[in-house]
């Protein structure tokens, strides 16, 4: 997230800030003005069902094999055949899509998510 910088209305200090999701808590140190309003990133209000969509690959690890079947609720079997096949084994948000895509890109999965996924 960018670094904004927020000013007290009472004194024109700027204020420290504090961000937990959605709340943005300002805090001003020279006059103890307290303020809170909430901060939505775009990936947050986005509606979008994206898919996942793995590219086929006959050569699976266990630990991938294991993943995917976590992942799909797909048997051992199943899942092998999913990912020799190159099937859709997610659709969702984009929150979750984003969780998802880091834990496959770092299993060394060949995926893509469609429709285009624009957050990194």
């Amino acid at each position: 997230m960018e670094e904004k910088k927020y000013l007290c209305p009472n004194c024109g200090n700027i204020m420290d800030v504090e961000y937990v999701k959605p709340a943005l808590n300002l805090y001003c140190k020279k006059c103890g003005c307290k303020l809170a309003t909430s901060q939505w990133d775009k990936i947050d209000l986005d509606d979008t069902i994206y898919s996942i969509k793995l590219y086929p690959s006959k050569e699976a690890s266990i630990d991938q094999i294991k993943y995917i079947s976590k992942l799909s609720g797909r048997n051992f079997l199943e899942s092998k055949k999913s990912i020799i096949k190159g099937e859709i084994i997610l659709r969702g948000n984009a929150i979750e899509i984003l969780e998802r895509r880091n834990e496959l890109t770092k299993l060394n999965f060949q995926f893509i998510i469609e429709p285009n996924f624009p957050y990194n």
